[in-house]
């Protein structure tokens, strides 16, 4: 049996797709089921039961012999809300105690922490550094929950039989609809070149930023969509003399990436598992240990710098067995100006772009530049080749935002 938390959510429901896509069937999704606007996301799943996400714990205190894994996805996420409280419920506290019960039932476990725990990256996006979690400085109450939490796994003495935290970067793609304000640089700007919804009222993420026009704004929208023109799609320019307007720069990584590099963990954990049985088999029938390769051979290297070798031998199981704190990006950042670029390319419009100044409230909180390092997942065996920012746009955009559709 699989959890999945969050299971409703953006990233969580694209894993439970992933899980049907893979052949399992006995998932428990685990969510706030009241907020109809991501009922869709769980449409046409195949999974065993849904749990409150406030009946959980009771539940996995009868059926905790029964899971094999857990994927911990459930989070507030919103960077503008400051209740620290709301933080400490529901992403810090709430996350303890299920490390506590994945501890106490030898369950492993894969977490979702977050690139906004580096703050400004003054100390880089370097995830080698187990220490460095504890010099970091978040820019809002969402990264200092997750920062805090990852702080605490790291003081742990006990911990799950295998265990994943996963930096994520920016993520994109399909089942988003819900999110907001909070949805991903591609879905805004794909509205307001499509729909031109910005301008029916701000619309506010990482960079992209739409005027409310109210029923004017409306009115403009209608006439555009009758004669196919696009809209324009308004980002902020720079106020860092180092970056040209447009070319600040992020990591964007497409959602299905983050759902193959999550099973692939889940995978090599299982791996990893019966890998240690038989080696205790062994090593009690006085048989040598032959080394293992752990390494995915149904895909392509990606990088060559950063893939393993086809005959490379991953590390024979050991006290920390790979367990701790990932990075999950593509490891090559893009400039907005590229992802814009793209979402025009999708639907087939020249580019209309144009620049308004960054809030003053927000300026000095700004990143300007993200990249994760990913040289740690890929030493661990994984080798597939992530999508390209464009390719990954023209997927999210041309098969799930045009029609409409949820993966």
């Amino acid at each position: 049996m699989i959890i999945v938390t969050g299971a409703a959510g953006f990233i969580g429901s694209c894993m439970v797709t992933k899980l049907n896509n893979k052949g399992h069937k006995n998932i428990i999704l685990v969510d706030d089921f009241s907020k109809i606007q991501k009922s869709s996301n769980t449409e046409n799943k195949r999974y065993q039961e849904k749990v409150e996400r406030g009946l959980f714990f009771e539940w996995l205190s009868n059926h905790a012999a029964e899971v094999d894994f857990i994927f911990h996805l459930g989070a507030r996420t919103d960077t503008t809300e400051f209740n620290m409280a709301i933080f400490d419920e529901l992403n810090l506290n709430y996350s303890k105690k299920l490390w506590s019960i994945c501890t106490q039932k030898e369950i492993p476990l894969v977490y979702a922490s977050s690139a906004a725990t580096y703050g400004d990256g003054a100390l880089g996006y370097n995830d080698h550094d187990p220490g460095l979690s504890f010099h970091l400085k978040p820019l809002n109450p969402y990264g200092i929950s997750k920062n805090e939490f990852d702080k605490w796994v790291m003081q742990q003495t006990e911990t799950p039989p295998r265990w994943y935290g996963l930096k994520f970067f920016n993520v994109f793609g399909p089942n988003e609809y819900h999110k907001g304000r909070m949805a991903s640089v591609v879905f805004h700007a794909y509205q307001q070149i499509v729909d031109n919804k910005g301008m029916d009222g701000p619309v506010q993420k990482a960079g992209v930023q739409g005027p409310g026009l109210g029923k004017f704004g409306k009115r403009i929208r209608d006439e555009k969509r009758e004669n196919g023109f696009p809209g324009s799609v308004k980002l902020f320019r720079s106020h860092n003399p180092l970056y040209k307007d447009g070319e600040q720069l992020r990591d964007f990584i497409y959602v299905k990436d983050v759902t193959d590099v999550m099973y692939f963990l889940m995978d090599r954990t299982k791996e990893e598992i019966q890998h240690g049985r038989n080696d205790q088999e062994m090593a009690t029938s006085s048989q040598p240990i032959q080394p293992h390769s752990h390494q995915d051979h149904t895909t392509k290297p990606a990088d060559p710098a950063t893939a393993l070798p086809t005959n490379s031998a991953s590390p024979l199981p050991s006290a920390n067995n790979n367990s701790g704190i990932y990075n999950l990006g593509t490891g090559r950042a893009r400039t907005f100006l590229d992802l814009v670029n793209a979402v025009f390319a999708a639907v087939n419009k020249p580019p209309k772009i144009e620049f308004i100044d960054t809030p003053p409230d927000i300026r000095d909180k700004y990143q300007y530049f993200t990249e994760a390092n990913m040289q740690k997942l890929r030493s661990i065996g994984y080798s597939k080749p992530f999508y390209t920012l464009e390719a990954g746009i023209e997927e999210y955009v041309q098969g799930y935002l045009i029609p409409k559709t949820c993966y």
